[in-house]
């Protein structure tokens, strides 16, 4: 993505020789022409990006400005790199701002988005550190973030039902096991959003009899507004620990916290290492997906009949 300078998008020199790149609502014709960037990505790969130094895109939004996106390749490909979802305060997951990263994904153009994410094991035989993609999720927590409110025709709410695109989750199925055949049967998410602690010995049995088999906090609202926005939405997680290490962690044993950290670190590069080995199927999805991600926005935008304000007989201009 060449940068231009004034009347275009302006470059402004950082550390170690980077640029970043002011993106607003007066160039952002321009930023969308020019960027080849239709998969996105959250996620928080120091390595990678130690190594590939890509460029930093300060995002202004009607939402408010974005300061965590970056402009990264692999293999020849443009992908927008969100670098997690926390700012410089931190907060409870409650607090997070997951709409103004969902308009950037929006005001960029781009079309695809995979979310990783840290999680706790719930069934027994889980194996801390290892990848998984979630196939479906349960809401344990209320979260009120959307980009559906305060639109001119009335409220209309998401359809969940199928909460991934199933597109991009074959596809990530595949990176992961080499094909959505020899996947597990199923991985379900338990969102215990906004809650300021993990979850009890007695939380963590119940959701087991219930069949779950990760839990973090993060996930609902993210999949949910990506969903309203007609995104291809996908996610990838790893858990970071297992009963054997959770046992340890609460007698105190320091080597066990070591164990997590080194879990957490290697955990974030292999689910990277999976985004970036389906990144070329990603960037091709939109042109052949059958889903119905954008069908999906699509009504959600339109007229709610039923949840309007007015009585429809006095609706004459419709």
């Amino acid at each position: 993505m060449a940068e231009t300078g004034e009347g275009g998008m302006h470059p402004v020199e950082g550390i170690r020789g980077t640029r970043a790149i002011f993106v607003h609502p007066d160039n952002i014709r321009q930023v969308r022409q020019r960027l080849d960037a239709r998969v996105a990505v959250i996620a928080r790969p120091d390595d990678f990006m130690a190594h590939t130094d890509p460029v930093q895109l300060i995002i202004e939004t009607e939402a408010g400005v974005h300061l965590r996106c970056y402009l990264a390749a692999h293999g020849g490909q443009e992908f927008l790199l969100i670098y997690g979802r926390v700012d410089r305060r931190r907060r409870t997951t409650e607090g997070l701002n997951y709409t103004i990263t969902q308009r950037v994904v929006d005001f960029l153009g781009v079309e695809v988005l995979i979310g990783t994410f840290i999680v706790g094991s719930v069934q027994p035989n889980a194996v801390a550190g290892e990848v998984v993609v979630p196939t479906d999720l349960v809401g344990l927590g209320p979260h009120h973030q959307s980009i559906a409110v305060d639109g001119p025709w009335g409220f209309r709410t998401v359809d969940m039902y199928w909460p991934f695109c199933d597109s991009v989750k074959n596809i990530l199925l595949a990176a992961r096991y080499g094909s959505p055949v020899a996947a597990p049967a199923k991985c379900v998410y338990g969102t215990f959003h906004g809650w300021p602690r993990i979850e009890t010995a007695a939380e963590l049995d119940l959701y087991t009899r219930q069949g779950l088999d990760v839990v973090g906090q993060t996930l609902d609202p993210e999949a949910t507004l990506a969903k309203e926005s007609g995104v291809h939405y996908g996610a990838l997680a790893v858990p970071v620990d297992d009963e054997a290490i959770r046992e340890q962690l609460m007698v105190g044993a320091k080597a066990a916290q070591a164990e997590v950290n080194d879990l957490v670190a290697r955990g974030r590069a292999r689910m990277f290492d999976v985004f970036l080995q389906a990144l070329p199927a990603l960037s091709k999805l939109p042109d052949s997906q059958r889903c119905d991600c954008p069908a999906q926005a699509e009504r959600r935008r339109a007229r709610s009949e039923h949840m309007y304000y007015r009585p429809r007989h006095l609706c004459v201009d419709w």
